[in-house]
């Protein structure tokens, strides 16, 4: 809640089947959600979930995802 304006916080919570919050995001008031990006997150969750793999900055299902492997960090 902002104090100041008494206006609630927009927030999207995803949480898995066994109630693990996997992710959660809080909007200012003044910025909308995008729909596309969340449904993008919650597949590519999925997807790590079926193949361990992660997954890049502007994957989209269809692409391969990544091997997590320290050593690339900073390349993706």
């Amino acid at each position: 809640m902002d104090e100041g304006s008494g206006a609630a916080y927009r927030a999207t919570l995803i949480i898995n089947p066994t109630g693990i919050i996997e992710s959660k995001m809080i909007y200012p008031k003044e910025i909308g959600r995008n729909a596309q990006e969340l449904l993008r997150m919650v597949k590519g969750i999925q997807y790590n979930e079926s193949t361990g793999k992660g997954v890049p900055a502007n994957w989209v299902p269809g692409l391969n995802g990544i091997e997590p492997n320290p050593s690339d960090i900073g390349k993706y």
